[in-house]
């Protein structure tokens, strides 16, 4: 779990709780927004709790396993993960603002 700059207007702002969870194959981005600390208020259990799944990504089912890390770039940059697929192999994904969604290393736009 990461703190995100999600919800920020500058690096000294609370942002949102990410993680990102293997299950089924698949790798599930939930975010947990932080509207209630930004607001000094005690956070709430239960039914409309904070977390939320944002996506989910995997190129086909059953394919990933375990997640090995997962970071933010520089103030509101890409999110970036290194999962294990399960052939045993890693594979970076990073998630395109842009784009709107995780994409797979391999399918990644060139940089200049």
């Amino acid at each position: 779990m990461i703190q995100t700059t999600t919800g920020t207007v500058d690096e000294n702002a609370i942002g949102d709780f990410d993680v990102l969870v293997a299950v089924g194959g698949r790798v599930e981005h939930y975010r947990r927004n932080n509207d209630d600390f930004r607001a000094h208020r005690q956070p709430q259990n239960g039914p409309g709790a904070a977390w939320n799944l944002v996506d989910s990504f995997g190129r086909s089912a059953n394919d990933l396993v375990y997640v090995w890390s997962f970071i933010q770039g520089p103030f509101y940059q890409n999110f970036e993960a290194v999962v294990e697929n399960g052939f045993g192999s890693m594979e970076f994904w990073f998630y395109s603002a842009a784009e709107e969604d995780w994409v797979y290393g391999e399918d990644a736009p060139a940089v200049d």
